[in-house]
């Protein structure tokens, strides 16, 4: 897990190999090497946890985050590619509060990896959070308009409301 996170491939691969580590053992909080590779932006790991060590892609921690809503949360771009295209992680596995990794790159402003999303990865512009959020809705409260613009283009549908009636 250290050496996931610090980004020590030649250390992650030895305890694979060598000392016989489980590439899927979490932390208190359930996150994995493949967790902390992807929210670090270790793509040299993330690749390697995956094809030789054999890693769960979309095992989640406690909070319902999986490495590829980890990587959108951050931004790496990268990552979220390699993750969807290589190690076939589910687009729309959401959160425990049912924000996917499209949603949670909205929020955070993440313009590249959300045209990504939805342009290469299929990623569902409508699918909502627990609580009616979506997408959109997420960038509209965050202020990212290009992602707003973005959205809007590909078909997202602003009249979509919130459990609580807004829009």
């Amino acid at each position: 897990y250290i050496a996931s996170q610090q980004g020590h491939l030649s250390v992650v691969q030895w305890l694979v190999r060598e000392g016989k580590a489980s590439v899927d053992m979490a932390d208190k909080n359930g996150a994995t090497p493949l967790y902390i590779a992807s929210q670090n932006g270790h793509l040299s790991i993330v690749q390697w946890l995956v094809r030789e060590g054999k890693a769960s892609v979309d095992l989640a921690e406690e909070a319902g985050a999986t490495p590829l809503y980890i990587a959108s949360y951050y931004g790496h771009l990268s990552i979220v590619q390699w993750l969807v295209g290589e190690g076939k992680a589910s687009v729309d596995m959401a959160d425990n509060n049912g924000a996917t990794p499209l949603c949670i790159a909205s929020q955070q402003g993440h313009l590249s990896v959300v045209q990504w999303l939805v342009k290469e990865g299929n990623a569902n512009v409508e699918q909502q959070l627990h609580d009616g959020t979506s997408p959109l809705a997420m960038a509209c409260h965050f202020g990212h308009l290009d992602i707003v613009k973005f959205l809007l283009s590909v078909g997202a549908n602003p009249t979509i409301p919130r459990n609580d009636g807004c829009t």
